[in-house]
């Protein structure tokens, strides 16, 4: 079953094409991998993949209804102002947003699938410390729990291990 399918998109930035004429499938249950030097149009073609660009043209076509199945997206790089003082455990309870209905308070069931999220990539001990604290390398991993607590039908990562040491890159069930 196809997930996204992108057909002949052209997708930049200000009306200048950074990617032109792209046609891809994702199929239920691939990895794919994008592979390229600096500047060839990685993340710009992720942004479109997960709407958060516009294709300038060509479609892009999903599978399943965003509305409620929303894409789990670490972009390549997140900062937050520091003045604004989240924890690492709310900016993971933030994935179950999309999740909760309009004029809801998250429940139990999203804070202890937060509380999950962190515990698999290995950060289950910094919950309450604050998100501008971390490190490079934790930040990365904070951002894929907050993937993951999005419970997405797709999961989208851009560079997600850039900073992360190789130890906390290791599948958990090797350790």
């Amino acid at each position: 079953m196809c997930l996204v399918r992108l057909r002949d998109v052209s997708l930049g930035y200000d009306n200048r094409p950074v990617l032109e004429h792209v046609s891809l499938e994702l199929g239920r249950g691939e990895f794919v991998a994008l592979l390229g030097p600096n500047g060839a149009g990685k993340t710009t073609l992720l942004r479109g993949m997960v709407g958060l660009i516009p294709a300038m043209e060509g479609t892009i076509e999903y599978e399943f209804d965003r509305a409620t199945n929303p894409i789990g997206y670490v972009p390549q790089r997140e900062t937050l102002d520091p003045a604004f003082p989240l924890t690492v455990f709310e900016v993971v309870l933030m994935g179950t947003y999309a999740r909760v209905p309009a004029l809801r308070r998250v429940g139990a069931r999203q804070r202890l699938l937060a509380t999950r999220c962190l515990d698999f990539v290995g950060l289950g001990a910094v919950a309450e410390q604050r998100f501008a604290a971390l490190s490079g390398g934790q930040t990365q991993r904070v951002l894929i729990a907050r993937a993951l607590a999005a419970e997405p039908i797709l999961i989208v990562l851009d560079e997600p291990t850039a900073g992360v040491d190789a130890e906390a890159t290791a599948p958990s069930w090797t350790s």
